[in-house]
């Protein structure tokens, strides 16, 4: 192989990609999974939003803790948490016991006059 200007280009290319790689790999590999918060926050949060707070721990010592409150909507949204991290596919809804309210802020707009 010559060595000329357009296979050094080359050469010195795939280094700086094969490099970027390595340190994604890197980056990748040693940073954590999830975001977890103390307990004592998740408790916190869910007094500030008027929330009911329970928690639980299984036999292998894992943290199952929920925060249920009212949201804008007047539904009861429950966050649920393992061991300090969001749980989105355990959080859930609670099905509104009666009329839901309209997202505060949002003007109420009286239903059409019936004709006839």
């Amino acid at each position: 192989m010559t060595i000329n200007a357009a296979n050094l280009r080359t050469s010195y290319l795939r280094a700086v990609i094969a490099a970027g790689g390595v340190a994604f790999g890197v980056a990748l590999v040693t940073a954590p999974v999830v975001y977890a918060q103390p307990e004592s926050e998740i408790k916190s949060e869910c007094a500030d939003s008027d929330g009911r707070y329970t928690t639980t721990v299984d036999s292998a010592g894992h943290r199952t803790s929920t925060c249920c409150y009212e949201n804008i909507f007047g539904i009861t949204h429950c966050d649920v948490f393992k061991d300090g991290a969001i749980s989105d596919g355990d959080s859930f809804n609670q099905g509104p016991a009666g009329p839901t309210k309209a997202p505060v802020g949002v003007p109420q707009v009286p239903p059409p006059a019936r004709q006839g």
